[in-house]
């Protein structure tokens, strides 16, 4: 009840007040939507309910296409997490951000469609040397890779998607 008390006073101050000074950050907003989304969803991803909620909408079934939805979440994925604290991260998706992250191979593909970002959504599988999986976070898919230096020699990494053929540390294509 906390929650939602907070979530209403949030929005009476911003609906109801004139103050040049009052300030509610993007990051704040989003914050309040993943604690409400985890009180009203427990054990569900956050990234899982925008997915459905994409996939279900009015516009997909007008112009009956879908396509488009795994490139906008690896889009809007990526500004939720850049907006939010290490901490936050850990406890919304159970990830550490300090951790190093690879780019996904197909949160890549999907985003290179529509906008060239840089999907680091990706952890070792299990988190050792002898990983051949990575597994991402957005997609909740694991992705099988071979552990090979990058051809890039100003590149230090060695895993190497199976699935698209890039260096997973700096995306520079690979040929083996």
């Amino acid at each position: 009840m906390k929650l939602f008390e907070r979530l209403r006073k949030l929005r009476n101050k911003a609906m109801h007040t004139v103050d040049r000074q009052l300030n509610v950050s993007a990051q704040d907003v989003v914050v309040i939507i993943l604690e409400v989304h985890e009180y009203l969803y427990s054990g569900e991803n956050w990234v899982a309910t925008r997915r459905k909620f994409l996939n279900e909408s009015a516009a997909a079934h007008v112009f009956f296409d879908t396509d488009h939805v795994e490139g906008l979440i690896a889009r809007e994925f990526l500004t939720v997490f850049n907006l939010l604290k290490p901490a936050q991260i850990k406890k919304f998706f159970k990830i550490d951000k300090t951790r190093r992250l690879y780019l996904c191979p197909e949160c890549k593909y999907e985003s290179d469609k529509y906008e060239m970002i840089e999907p680091y959504y990706a952890v070792l599988r299990p988190n050792e040397p002898s990983s051949e999986h990575l597994y991402c976070f957005v997609c909740d898919e694991l992705h099988p890779i071979t552990r090979l230096d990058c051809n890039d020699d100003d590149c230090p990494g060695n895993v190497i998607s199976d699935e698209q053929d890039f260096c997973c540390t700096c995306g520079t294509t690979q040929y083996r």
